[in-house]
């Protein structure tokens, strides 16, 4: 049973260093209220805290604003093996947005020049960035006395990429330090800390090569859509800004594809394990924690063991080669790939081909994309009956494939 925060602990912390701690939500421009949620959309929850995106607290005689993304850290709870934890890492963050600049001070220095200090701390075991936005002058200090501030803007920022979809560090809180409640002498940002080289590092190492790139274009070409359709933009697009990782966290889940496959391959005619549920443990809507898929157990041994066994000889051999006709040829329509052709992921029986493992089945919407993963299907399927007496059939069928 998982545990989740007491956001009410959360706000007691706050409050227990400063009585003076009240809600105090601050006036929003209209391009902020495009990313920030209406308090209609604010619920209580049973431990008597707000599952809010971000609560907004000011401390008045600091002058100080904090935001608090209370259902980021309500996630970090939610991981956590006991209500302890979760009790411990509110009055451990609590500490930290009361009293950034020592955080920084205790913590490592990732970054330090005119316009930022970047700090990364550990808080019970799990690591963050603070991120300082330093003045470069006086007169810099004047220009952003009324801006919306670089930690605010981040800490929007973020929000709205994990609900399109885009990966970005987890933000946890932004501190805003303003008098006469507007004029602004600073701020802070703090965030997960994401695990990982930056790009320009992998690229470097080698750790991306050829075979990647294309999936890496991929991304890149869903970020510049959003931006276009939002009318946005990064502004500091240099390639340490990113870090790829092919096992993305919002990625659509191996559970899914299997589900969806199941059923569209039923619906085409192809036989398959009927399809029951998927299971889907999901941070924030987007980020995924693992998966599971459900489906009835089809009978029969696999074509492996058919073969090995004798159960399928060179008399039945045409008809399962017409099954698999079938099955390339409706990949082909579709664009789409299986992406794990080996035979024992299949099972033959009353002349009917049932396809199992459809974890790596997938369309593209890219003509190129589809080819190659055909190929690869047809490769692998080729390499099943090497130097078995079923091999110059195969090649023959192939042929025509």
């Amino acid at each position: 049973m998982k545990t989740l925060l007491n956001t009410l602990a959360l706000a007691n912390a706050l409050t227990a260093f400063e009585a003076s701690l009240t809600p105090d939500e601050e006036p929003l421009t209209p391009d902020e209220e495009s990313l920030t949620p209406s308090k209609e959309s604010l619920s209580p929850d049973e431990d008597g805290g707000v599952n809010a995106a971000a609560d907004c607290y000011r401390q008045s005689e600091k002058k100080a604003y904090f935001a608090v993304d209370l259902a980021a850290i309500t996630e970090l709870g939610a991981r956590a093996p006991a209500q302890a934890f979760s009790q411990q890492f509110a009055a451990s963050l609590a500490g930290v947005l009361q009293n950034p600049d020592a955080a920084i001070q205790a913590g490592e220095i990732i970054k330090h020049d005119r316009t930022t200090t970047v700090a990364k701390i550990t808080l019970n075991g799990i690591a963050l960035v603070i991120k300082r936005y330093n003045r470069k002058s006086r007169l810099h200090g004047f220009t952003r006395l009324w801006r919306t501030t670089r930690a605010r803007r981040s800490f929007d920022a973020s929000r709205w990429l994990l609900q399109n979809g885009i990966l970005t560090a987890m933000p946890l809180a932004f501190i805003e330090n303003r008098s006469f409640g507007a004029l602004n002498h600073g701020a802070y940002y703090l965030s997960l800390c994401h695990p990982g080289d930056n790009l320009l590092r992998q690229l470097q190492t080698g750790d991306i090569n050829q075979h990647d790139f294309p999936a890496l274009l991929a991304e890149f070409d869903r970020l510049f859509g959003l931006l276009r359709r939002a009318n946005a933009a990064h502004g500091d697009m240099k390639i340490s800004n990113f870090i790829y990782q092919s096992n993305r966290l919002w990625r659509t889940t191996r559970a899914r594809r299997s589900f969806d496959a199941a059923r569209w391959l039923l619906q085409n005619g192809i036989l398959t394990a009927m399809p029951l549920a998927f299971i889907e443990n999901r941070s924030l809507g987007a980020l995924n924690h693992g998966a599971y898929y459900l489906s009835l157990c089809h009978p029969g041994d696999n074509l492996l063991r058919q073969l090995q066994t004798g159960d399928i000889n060179q008399h039945d051999f045409p008809a399962l080669l017409a099954e698999f006709d079938r099955l390339f040829a409706l990949l082909r329509r579709a664009n789409a790939a299986h992406g794990d052709m080996k035979i024992s992921n299949f099972i033959y029986q009353s002349n009917r081909l049932c396809v199992l493992d459809l974890d790596a089945m997938q369309p593209y919407k890219r003509a190129w994309q589809a080819k190659r993963a055909y190929r690869k299907d047809v490769e692998r399927f080729r390499r099943n009956w090497a130097g078995s007496e079923f091999e110059g059939a195969v090649e023959a069928f192939l042929d025509d494939v």
